[in-house]
């Protein structure tokens, strides 16, 4: 399957359910559900938009649901477990897609209970990623600073994070992912890799919004 951006998956889930249980023989399929980040909830997927939807799915036993969470690896913690627990004990009525560009921001114990499928994004490898110029700037320094100068960029990037978009600072480590995915696919250099695996674990350990982030930044890319 081809995609051109995630705004396309609610079109591709409707396409993906229709192949998967043939929609025009099976009249029991009832609707697609589509679940995404909250801007209320600093872009999060919230617990309770996951027990809204269980809560409706546990309702009906006898038509099939398919469910898709965009940007998935926005569940909070909550919504996660509350995620698994339906993962751990799955019903024949229902079915859930996970869609995300960052699958290993997953718990393992989401991605081990599931069927992974690899979508291919049209012309990914050609495209920049889509962001504010000042944060593209940034993630493209990112990508490329040496460990010399790497606690001065924090510095900056920390500096130029502002208050009315307290997100500014997840933005620049998406976006470097990005850009460190296309040139790994590109040049083959695990050095992309080893990026991708800090930049995570930073987003990862300062999922707190008070943690040390000029700290963890340059701890997990040096």
């Amino acid at each position: 399957m081809y995609f051109e951006n995630l705004s396309e998956i609610p079109a591709l889930a409707s396409a993906y359910s229709s192949t998967i249980f043939n929609l025009e023989k099976n009249p029991n399929i009832r609707a697609t559900y589509l679940i995404e980040p909250d801007e209320k909830d600093n872009h999060k997927i919230p617990v309770e938009a996951i027990r809204e939807i269980l809560t409706h799915l546990n309702s009906i036993q006898t038509s099939d649901i398919f469910v898709v969470i965009n940007h998935a690896e926005t569940l909070t913690p909550s919504a996660t477990s509350a995620l698994l627990k339906t993962l751990e004990e799955p019903k024949n009525h229902y079915h859930l897609a996970l869609f995300t560009k960052n699958p290993n921001r997953l718990l393992d114990t989401i991605r081990s209970r599931s069927t992974i499928f690899y979508l291919k994004e049209k012309d990914y490898l050609k495209t920049t990623p889509e962001a504010d110029p000042k944060i593209f700037e940034l993630a493209k320094k990112l990508l490329v600073v040496s460990a010399k100068d790497l606690p001065a960029l924090a510095d900056e990037i920390i500096k130029s994070t502002p208050k009315t978009n307290p997100n500014f600072f997840y933005q620049i480590l998406d976006t470097t992912i990005e850009l460190a995915e296309k040139s790994y696919y590109k040049t083959k250099n695990p050095v992309f890799l080893q990026k991708i695996s800090g930049l995570i674990e930073t987003k990862h350990l300062t999922s707190d919004f008070s943690a040390n982030k000029k700290l963890q930044l340059v701890a997990n890319l040096l």
